[in-house]
């Protein structure tokens, strides 16, 4: 009887040890870019990695006991209006790891300069409604396993801050800008740069955002601290097969994804009643623009006439003065002239 050889994998199975010793990722590797050492069989997800081990296979290897599995990484995907935020942060806070929005992530990116949220859910004429801190902890591009929101910089390499000394300094912003106002300065438009026009263009009409861009906002959660030792949901990304693509390019492999599949019909019961709320205030909003402006100009024309007018009434007191004191003038003359005679 002919027995069939069966694979001796190692440590890590079919996934490639040196991405997972490097880059602590699930990284699949390829059968083709296999190797073996002390009779097992390792994959590799480049030549480049197979190389690596093939140097010094012993430092890829678990000494003491079985290797360190990378936290859970997980992507939730949706229809909008699925409730993709609303599960991915309870499910985040459940397995106590990050929650990522992407979209809230690239809308704080460039925030600092838009002075507002960017789309087409957001009119050029809306006004900025006040939150309470239990919306904007809600509304947060990243919030902690303890669900707080966590404050990260711009588009370079960072960790996240403290949230105390994030939102101390938003208050100096705040209050530094309201400054301004008061004494009548104008605010200026700060110019984008290049990756930041991209964000915006991304936000306003989806336009792709290249591998580029990315490399400066993706990579981070799976590479550093404390996302790379805690895990983390990604609400909204990849959106496209060429996120999805740049994501496996990049070996940021998640370890499962959730979709959620909703009825249009009930989506629609969802979106449309807050929705058209939310348009009655913008219109009433703006009917009371234009009354405010309307009554405004009235004002001031209402201004305008009675200035003139008071100016009028005081040539005309003004030109009585002098008509009367040229009559007195010529009364005088007059009786000079007759004691004269």
């Amino acid at each position: 009887v002919r027995k069939s050889k069966r694979k001796m994998f190692g440590d890590t199975k079919h996934y490639d040890p040196v991405a997972l010793k490097q880059k602590f990722v699930l990284w699949p590797g390829l059968a083709e870019l296999a190797a073996r050492y002390r009779e097992r069989t390792y994959y590799f997800a480049n030549p480049e990695n197979r190389e690596t081990f093939l140097e010094n296979p012993t430092e890829f290897l678990s000494k003491n006991g079985p290797m360190k599995p990378p936290p859970l990484r997980l992507v939730m995907l949706g229809a909008r209006g699925a409730g993709k935020s609303l599960h991915s942060r309870q499910l985040a806070q459940h397995l106590g790891i990050f929650h990522i929005s992407f979209k809230e992530r690239l809308q704080e990116l460039i925030m600092a300069k838009t002075k507002k949220k960017i789309g087409p859910a957001y009119p050029e004429d809306e006004e900025e409604p006040e939150y309470s801190p239990e919306e904007i902890a809600a509304m947060s591009a990243i919030t902690g396993p303890d669900g707080q929101p966590v404050t990260t910089t711009g588009l370079t390499d960072s960790a996240p801050t403290d949230t105390s000394e994030a939102g101390e300094t938003a208050t100096e912003d705040k209050e530094a800008e309201d400054g301004q106002k008061e004494e009548g300065e104008t605010e200026e438009e700060i110019p984008l740069t290049e990756d930041e026009e991209a964000i915006k263009n991304n936000l306003e009409s989806e336009d792709a955002l290249s591998p580029d861009v990315l490399d400066k906002i993706v990579p981070e959660w799976w590479n550093k601290e404390p996302f790379k030792s805690t895990g983390f949901i990604i609400e909204g990304f990849p959106r496209t097969p060429d996120e999805a693509r740049y994501m496996a390019d990049q070996g940021l492999f998640p370890d499962g994804a959730v979709l959620l599949l909703v009825e249009d019909t009930d989506i629609i019961d969802r979106l449309l009643p807050p929705r058209l709320a939310k348009w009655r205030v913008n219109r009433n909003r703006r009917i009371a623009k234009k009354e405010r402006a309307k009554a405004k100009k009235k004002k001031e024309r209402d201004d305008l006439i009675a200035k003139r007018r008071a100016e009028l009434e005081a040539e005309k007191a003004k030109a009585k003065k002098k008509k009367e004191r040229d009559d007195l003038i010529a009364k005088r003359r007059a009786e000079l002239e007759a004691e004269k005679a």
